[in-house]
């Protein structure tokens, strides 16, 4: 284990020293985002015109303590992508008790287009990634151990995913599912009262500064990420959800997204 730790270590050296040298290399400034999430973190609230306000929080106090240079905040992404990898090798290391796999799965993470891509771009995307795999961690300990702490994790992770951004909602679908076809789980969640009630308890209070906010603000985050997903203009049309289809594959990388339903296939012997 120490040696595979080594190698991963190892790893994000050679990613972080990558990414040090493209960003030195490069005369680009903030992109409009970017530099919009940089101006509200000198003005800390409880929530922003179009997006929660915990990437505000998180970029004010990585300034305070480094300063406000490009290099700073192009750094941010690469760190956290760094950590959320090492999470997703522990994550994977519960789940099949195998270190190669970890390592290997840890290593596809940071291969991937879009965390290749989004690493160099600060988004809210690096907070939820982090603290969504934090929360699946979290569901995995209380199937093992069902203690409080645990309970109460679970719920400091999935409020601080809403906190970095609204599509946390779809961990909850997610949670929904998992407790309708998991058995032990659904049991698990259900016999201890106490602890779901603490998980939706610590969720909702997380959460509760950032609703009271809105509500005060005329719903204008919840309104202007409603607009955005376009409910009210969905189009169901073939080419569509094929685009849609085949850059999800782009993003992923096709080597994974082939490898995964290869082994879908051999595992549950479907014939394509």
């Amino acid at each position: 284990m120490l040696k595979t730790n080594f190698t991963f270590l190892v790893l994000c050296f050679f990613f972080i020293l990558i990414k040090i040298i493209s960003i030195s290399l490069t005369d680009f400034n903030l992109h409009g985002d970017e530099a919009q999430y940089w101006l509200w973190s000198k003005e800390i609230d409880f929530g922003y015109y179009s997006k929660p306000p915990l990437l505000a929080w998180f970029v004010y106090v990585i300034c305070f303590i480094f300063g406000n240079s490009f290099f700073v905040i192009k750094m941010i992404p690469i760190g956290l992508y760094c950590i959320s990898s090492y999470l997703i090798f522990i994550l994977t290391n519960m789940l099949w008790r195998n270190v190669g796999m970890a390592l290997c799965t840890a290593t596809a993470f940071f291969l991937m287009p879009a965390v290749t891509f989004s690493s160099f771009l600060l988004s809210t995307d690096i907070l939820l990634v982090f603290f969504w795999i934090f929360g699946m961690m979290q569901i995995l300990k209380i199937r093992e151990a069902p203690n409080l702490l645990n309970f109460f994790l679970l719920g400091f992770a999935l409020g601080m995913a809403f906190l970095a951004k609204y599509a946390a909602i779809y961990f909850v679908i997610s949670l929904i599912l998992l407790l309708i076809f998991e058995k032990k789980l659904s049991s698990i969640f259900f016999k201890n009262k106490i602890g779901f009630f603490l998980f939706v308890f610590t969720t909702i209070v997380i959460l509760a500064p950032n609703i009271i906010w809105n509500y005060n603000h005329s719903w204008i985050t919840f309104e202007h990420t409603s607009d955005n997903a376009s409910l009210n203009r969905i189009n169901f049309n073939f080419f569509g959800g094929l685009e849609f289809f085949i850059s999800q594959i782009i993003m992923v990388g096709p080597v994974v997204v082939f490898t995964f339903f290869y082994y879908l296939k051999k595992n549950l012997k479907i014939d394509f």
